[in-house]
C-alpha cells in the first residue's frame, strides 16, 4: 500500500492554513480545531463552518482509513490520512484523502454524487431521517457526515480516487466555503 500526498505541487506555500498528514486521534483535532478557532476572529459564521467541515472530514479520516495506527490496545487505533485547508482570496478549500478499500470508496463516491444532486432542503430531510433510524453499536459515526459536509460547505463535494493496489485506492473528498456570507 502507498500513501499519496494530496497538496498539487502548483499550490502557492502562502495559500495553505493547515497540512497535517498523520492519525487522527483526540489530541490532533483539537490542536487543529484550537488553531482554527483562532484564524477568523472577525467572521464566526464562516470560522464555524469551516470547522465543522474540518471536523467531519477528519472524523471520516479517523473511523474509515484503511491505514491505521494503535497505540496500546484496539480502542487506541486511530485512522491515518491527510487535510489540507487552503485559504484563497475568496474561498477555503478543505481536501481530505485517505487509504480505503475499493468498496468503500465506491460506496463513499456514490453517496456523495447523491448528495450533490440534492438541494439543501432535501439534505436536511434526509440528515433527519436517517438520525432517526437505530445504529448498530459497531458503528463508528452516524452516517450523516458528508450530508453535514454538504450542508455546511454549500458546495459539490469532489471525489477523487487514485488506485494504490488491488484491494485499496487512495480516497480524497474536497469541498469549498465561500468567504462571502
Amino acid at each position: 500500500m502507498s500513501f499519496y500526498n494530496l497538496s498539487p505541487l502548483n499550490i502557492n506555500p502562502d495559500e495553505i492554513l493547515v497540512y497535517y498528514k498523520g492519525p487522527f486521534d483526540e489530541i490532533i483535532l483539537t490542536r487543529i480545531g484550537n488553531f482554527l478557532r483562532n484564524q477568523f476572529p472577525g467572521t464566526p459564521k464562516i470560522r464555524k463552518k469551516v470547522f465543522s467541515v474540518f471536523i467531519e472530514l477528519a472524523q471520516n479520516i479517523s473511523y474509515y482509513s484503511a491505514e491505521n495506527n494503535i497505540f496500546g490496545t484496539e480502542s487506541d487505533e486511530y485512522g491515518v490520512g491527510t487535510v489540507i485547508i487552503y485559504d484563497r482570496p475568496d474561498q477555503y478549500v478543505l481536501t481530505a484523502g485517505n487509504l480505503a478499500k475499493k468498496q468503500l470508496a465506491q460506496q463513499m463516491a456514490d453517496t456523495c454524487e447523491q448528495l450533490n444532486q440534492m438541494t439543501p432542503e432535501e439534505l436536511r430531510a434526509l440528515k433527519k431521517e436517517i438520525r432517526r433510524k437505530p445504529r448498530s453499536e459497531k458503528q463508528k459515526g452516524g452516517n450523516i457526515g458528508l450530508i453535514h459536509i454538504a450542508l455546511k460547505a454549500q458546495s459539490p463535494l469532489r471525489i477523487e480516487t487514485r488506485p494504490s493496489d488491488e484491494q485499496y485506492v487512495f480516497f480524497s473528498i474536497t469541498t469549498q466555503v465561500s468567504k462571502s456570507i
